[in-house]
């Protein structure tokens, strides 16, 4: 038989109900890292059996050993209807929801997925759209970064910061370049993306575009 984290991880409804009818402990079951039953259906953008959970009395404020709480795998899922459920249970739409003070928000994990909508609705709610976690990372470098174009195009029409560096020194172009999303790359570019910063750098590839742009 199935345990219980499977059986949500599939999104078994029916199974969760039987194991919450018999008694289940869903503060006490826990995963290897410390993951809840709340964080599985969560993470897998099951939105019912988030709310079953968040209704059977589930902590929401619960944190794996990596300090994630179970809001920050609602927002790694791209998941709509999960998102929603915490934003319609009192979190901020540009609240820090890593669990670390890495200053993370919604937008900053939605836009790694293909979740068009997701970031859209969130846009349309206020997300700043420059908001930068602790490494000064943007949406939209982690959007080039996924080779999610079609989010890095809509971030671009909201005003996102096309030349924006992290700690690193990395641009969005620069993400772009070194995964290999041509179509990013290109669309950063045309869009006014600096190349200058790439004329010194040491990756030939990076030396063969500047060249070719410039």
């Amino acid at each position: 038989m199935k345990d219980i984290f499977c059986e949500v991880r599939e999104g078994n409804a029916r199974k969760l109900i039987q194991w919450l009818g018999e008694g289940g402990d869903i503060e006490n079951a826990r995963q290897p890292h410390n993951e809840t039953l709340l964080m599985q259906a969560c993470m897998n953008g099951h939105a019912r059996l988030t709310t079953m959970l968040l209704d059977a009395g589930a902590n929401i404020l619960a944190r794996s050993n990596t300090a994630r709480l179970p809001v920050t795998y609602a927002a790694q899922s791209g998941d709509y209807d999960t998102v929603m459920l915490f934003l319609n249970r009192g979190y901020g739409i540009n609240d820090d929801i890593s669990g670390c003070n890495n200053n993370e928000t919604f937008l900053f994990w939605a836009v790694c997925q293909p979740s068009y909508f997701l970031v859209h609705y969130l846009i349309k709610m206020g997300a700043d759209v420059n908001a930068r976690n602790h490494d000064n990372v943007t949406a939209l470098i982690n959007s080039a970064d996924a080779g999610e174009l079609e989010i890095c195009k809509l971030l671009i029409n909201k005003n996102a910061a096309i030349n924006a560096l992290d700690n690193n020194g990395n641009s969005p172009l620069n993400r772009a370049i070194d995964k290999g999303h041509l179509c990013i790359r290109k669309l950063l570019i045309e869009k006014g993306a600096n190349i200058a910063g790439l004329l010194s750098a040491s990756v030939p590839e990076k030396r063969e575009i500047a060249d070719t742009e410039a």
